[in-house]
């Protein structure tokens, strides 16, 4: 696949994905979950374990995308779109040969949860953006494309 011909994912493409993965994503935390009963009852409701039981949630949801990130630029809802997600700042022969780093994962993760948190303003920005590009491909030197129909 040549990375020039790939046009940017525009917002419709990217939360179809989204929603797809949200289902998965769901699945996941539910299985990951399971451990949560086995807590004793007088400790179920305490500020420490609440925040406990979100960061684990936060931290198996991280590890989903950035694995699927990692592994091929792609979650599976991505791949139903047809959408890949690739470095920016790099020359143009090499973005769909380096996968992206477990900083810019992070710092794409981090920023995707801001962006819900301002009312999906960072998802939104795309609309508005010339390159069509999220808060969180800002912030990340990434960017999303649509893969060509083979």
């Amino acid at each position: 696949m040549n990375v020039i011909s790939m046009d940017a994912a525009r917002l419709p493409r990217i939360l179809g994905a989204i929603f797809y993965d949200l289902i998965i994503v769901f699945a996941i935390i539910f299985v990951a979950a399971q451990w949560f009963p086995l807590v004793p009852v007088s400790l179920q409701n305490t500020s420490s374990m609440i925040l406990v039981k979100q960061l684990y949630m936060l931290g198996i949801s991280f590890l989903y995308f950035a694995y699927s990130w990692k592994r091929g630029g792609q979650t599976i809802g991505m791949k139903s779109w047809r959408v890949k997600l690739l470095q920016d700042k790099l020359p143009q022969k090499e973005k769909q040969k380096k996968p992206v780093s477990w900083r810019q994962c992070m710092v794409r993760y981090l920023v995707a949860i801001i962006s819900w948190l301002a009312f999906g303003l960072g998802f939104i920005w795309i609309i508005f953006s010339p390159q069509h590009k999220s808060w969180h491909d800002m912030a990340s030197d990434t960017r999303l494309v649509v893969i060509p129909k083979a």
